[in-house]
């Protein structure tokens, strides 16, 4: 289901670039296609008419939240992979009255979601900043946000074996059998 971090290129790139073509067919079929590089800017996308411009707005609201809802799905799948059936070895209660509010063998696994949100954030704010089109701006940072899901933090097979959480059974996994044997 997760890829080897040696697929992580690929499969990023993979997820940019249907990314990129979900996001350019309303751009195609709007017409925006004909729009200019205004020169004077550095290159900048500079639609030639108001109506352009207000559709422009419209569609970079829409590419925002499927860019937030793709990268939220993918911070909740990264989690859910880590945490299905491995739990934290103090509950929130036990950490606030024994004062060990972080444990570094188990709370590495958030590390990735944790930089992917800072980054999901940023970079687009950044790529605005520099003048990149809406149409690149986006899939190129979710590209940088699934490698850094994928590549920061530990990997699932040594998290399993060295993190420190205790077993229990999964969210959709009764207790009975897990105690059993």
């Amino acid at each position: 289901f997760w890829p080897l971090r040696t697929m992580t290129c690929a499969v990023a790139v993979l997820w940019a670039w249907f990314f990129y073509v979900t996001i350019w067919i309303p751009f195609e079929l709007a017409g925006i296609h004909s729009a200019t590089l205004d020169e004077e800017h550095g290159g900048r996308f500079i639609p030639s008419s108001q109506e352009i411009r207000e559709l422009m707005q419209e569609f970079e609201q829409l590419i925002q939240a499927m860019y937030g809802m793709l990268v939220a799905i993918h911070i909740a799948l990264h989690l859910a992979l880590f945490l299905a059936s491995l739990r934290s070895p103090i509950n929130p209660w036990g950490r606030l009255l024994t004062g060990r509010w972080i444990i570094p063998g188990y709370d590495r696994v958030f590390l990735a979601p944790l930089a992917a949100a800072v980054v999901a954030v940023m970079l687009p704010l950044a790529l605005h900043w520099l003048g990149m089109p809406v149409q690149w701006r986006y899939p190129l940072s979710l590209a940088v946000v699934l490698l850094v899901i994928r590549n920061v933090g530990p990997e699932l097979s040594d998290w399993q074996l060295t993190g420190e959480h205790r077993l229990s059974p999964g969210f959709f996994q009764s207790s009975g059998p897990f105690l059993r044997g």
